[in-house]
């Protein structure tokens, strides 16, 4: 390091803070390079710092001082950098800033008091002649582990009916830690006679926090002597910091969410009856100038504070803190604790359900393992295990993921998923659906494919307002139906599994009830976060399986069945319209099939309702579906036959093509 460079980083940091080089020569500031720091004779890092030593009441520096790291070690990528450091062993200090005289002050209990955290905000205050004394850290008033309930320093000072405002950095409200501490502290004043109050700095213009000295840079010292003088008194803060704790405002869409259970609360609600018997004591002055005591409503006057606790949206999204992005998250983290353990009941499992398939297998159960390892994954397929028997195993899978996933799975049926109130998809990732029953209605499997790949979902519970979140929700289904869902020839998301065998032994269910209830969700979820996921991606189509294609035939109408037929074997289908057509056509009118499917013409089904379905097996007219003159009159034609050939060919060869089959000994 260059000659002074550490010097000039430390000016700059008091610089930053509002405070002069008079200033800095007053309160013994100097900049230390790694070599000063050396000298110090302990384990400081290796970077430039500022060196912050303490006085007492008089004005004397103690043995005292902390050091203000300027950089941070090369090499280092620490989440929340150390700022700070002290010579190893040494017991906190109050700091004096020598810039007020605090042996005056200590004793006239006229005189204001003003506490904040850090040495430099101290010093700033002190500077724009706004007593305050600083902490090494919203705690260090005291030293529990040595038993001292209050510092030396705080003790030389008479609390006695003194106006003591407390001024942390405004992120205050949103940290649980510095609200305990502020009211830890308060507590601790008033227990000495002190009348105390909390003030609360607002963010920067920026949105990010400010400590006293970034305030009075801006602002100034007659707006910092404002906001001090209109902080809140302990009696009333302590009612609303501790609400501040219990529950946060959302913007979106205005609601109060209860922390710990993520209830939702109207405003009205909540002043109403769910928080009305909330009520602090709040300091009013008479006419005479006598202070009284009053009982205030509590809830209201935080819906009013302008401290509140309040973000702009709620969010969920599993592995993320509480907190984030200015939204409330109300993930709650999982049901269970991966521990390395014993998984042989669930790979039993998984054998008596998948045989021998172990293709199948192996896509299942990095089904379940992706969104374990990449929490808040919307996996785009679903899940549907069925069987005409009971007791195989296939709920027994879906219960046993839960116990992984905790309070954030649920169980639901069939009325559930065709309610369009959805009180059931709050806060949840993974749902199970027992025992669907199936259904041919086109509507409810559409509303499932979107429900499997939509990226927000609208939380709509009916009595409280509706708001949007992401949608992590991934679906396993089970059932003892066939024809359970209705999917058409090209769908993506839905992997199918038909269980074959018969039920598991009562023995099998006995040990694996007793897995379940002791280490066994510990084990797998283990075991699923080392799953090696292979080429598994969460966007991509569902694994084809026989079951599948098995379902989709199931689901098909007579109608449906015949077309697809045409499809699978296209001369057999044509096979009315005589040898020549069926082994040549490669385009074909609506008449023609509809020969084909009812050659006694009984009426069976529209031109219209066979379009409909010729189009859902992946049948295309040729022209865009324009007429073309032909020998049989305008007609609309099929491609049947080399599909990518008749998409690009003119109207032209077309016709000829058709022509030269009808009239070649074909049947109209």
């Amino acid at each position: 390091m260059a000659q002074g460079e550490a010097a000039e980083l430390a000016r700059a940091k008091w610089h930053a803070s509002g405070l002069l080089d008079t200033h800095a020569k007053i309160l013994k500031f100097r900049g230390l390079d790694p070599t000063d720091l050396l000298k110090l004779g302990c384990n400081f890092q290796s970077v430039p710092a500022l060196f912050l030593p303490y006085f007492d009441i008089t004005g004397a520096t103690t043995k005292f001082y902390r050091v203000r790291y300027l950089a941070q070690p090369k090499g280092f990528a620490l989440a929340k950098p150390q700022r700070y450091a002290q010579a190893p062993g040494t017991l906190n200090e109050v700091y004096f800033p020598p810039l007020v005289k605090w042996a005056e002050i200590a004793k006239n209990t006229d005189t204001p008091l003003h506490i904040t955290e850090g040495e430099l905000k101290a010093a700033a205050a002190c500077a724009a002649s706004i007593p305050t004394l600083g902490l090494g850290g919203v705690d260090v008033w005291q030293a529990k582990k040595r038993g001292i309930d209050f510092l030396p320093g705080l003790q030389a000072i008479n609390w006695n009916r003194r106006k003591v405002t407390i001024v942390y950095d405004s992120d205050a409200a949103t940290n649980t830690n510095v609200v305990r501490a502020q009211r830890d502290i308060a507590r601790a004043l008033t227990a000495k006679g002190a009348f105390v109050r909390v003030a609360s700095l607002p963010p920067a213009a920026t949105g990010e926090k400010q400590g006293v000295d970034d305030y009075l840079v801006v602002h100034g010292a007659a707006s910092l002597s404002e906001l001090l003088e209109q902080a809140a008194p302990f009696a009333e803060g302590e009612a609303l910091w501790a609400l501040n704790e219990e529950i946060v405002y959302i913007r979106d869409p205005g609601v109060i969410v209860v922390r710990e259970k993520g209830q939702i609360i109207v405003p009205q609600s909540f002043v109403s009856h769910a928080y009305a018997n909330r009520m602090h004591l709040e300091e009013v002055t008479d006419k005479e100038g006598n202070v009284k005591r009053k009982k205030v409503k509590t809830a209201q006057k935080w819906l009013e504070w302008e401290s509140r606790f309040e973000l702009q949206k709620i969010e969920y999204a599993p592995g993320q803190p509480p907190v984030f992005d200015d939204q409330w998250n109300n993930w709650r983290g999982w049901g269970c604790e991966p521990k390395k353990g014993n998984t042989k009941p669930w790979v039993d499992l998984l054998d008596h359900v998948f045989k021998d398939n172990k293709e199948a297998r192996q896509w299942f159960e990095r089904w379940c393992a992706y969104p374990l390892q990449h929490p808040g994954t919307k996996l785009f397929t679903n899940v549907l295990i069925w069987g005409t028997h009971h007791g195989t195993g296939k709920t027994l899978i879906g219960y046993t993921l839960r116990n992984i996933y905790g309070d954030n799975a649920i169980e639901i049926g069939d009325e559930e998923l065709q309610k369009s109130f959805n009180h059931w998809a709050k806060n949840k990732q993974f749902v199970i659906g027992e025992e669907i029953t199936g259904s041919d209605k086109r509507h409810d499997a559409n509303k499932l494919k979107r429900m499997v790949t939509r990226e927000y979902i609208d939380i709509d519970t009916k009595t409280q307002p509706v708001y949007t979140i992401r949608d992590c929700i991934n679906y396993y289904l089970t059932s003892n139906h066939p024809d359970t869902l209705f999917m058409d020839d090209t769908d993506r998301r839905c992997f199918v599994f038909e269980i074959i065998g018969g039920p598991l032994s009562l023995e099998f269910y006995k040990m694996y009830d007793a897995w379940v209830k002791s280490d066994g969700p510990a084990a797998l979820f283990y075991h699923l976060l080392n799953v090696d996921l292979g080429d598994f991606n969460p966007t991509a189509p569902a694994m084809a399986t026989h079951s599948k294609t098995q379902m989709i035939n199931d689901n098909k109408s007579e109608l449906g069945a015949w077309v697809l037929g045409l499809r699978e074997d296209t001369e057999a289908a044509l096979r009315v319209l005589g040898d020549s057509v069926s082994q040549k056509a490669e385009l074909v009118s609506s008449p023609n099939i509809l020969r084909c499917y009812d050659p006694t013409g009984e009426g069976k089904v529209t031109a219209n309702g066979l379009g409909r379905e010729l189009k859902r097996a992946g049948f295309r007219q040729v022209n865009n579906g324009t007429p073309l003159r032909t020998v049989h009159g305008l007609q609309r034609l099929w491609i049947i036959r080399n599909h990518d050939k008749w998409m690009k060919s003119w109207p032209k060869e077309i016709v000829a093509h058709y022509n030269a089959v009808f009239t070649g000994g074909g049947k109209f």
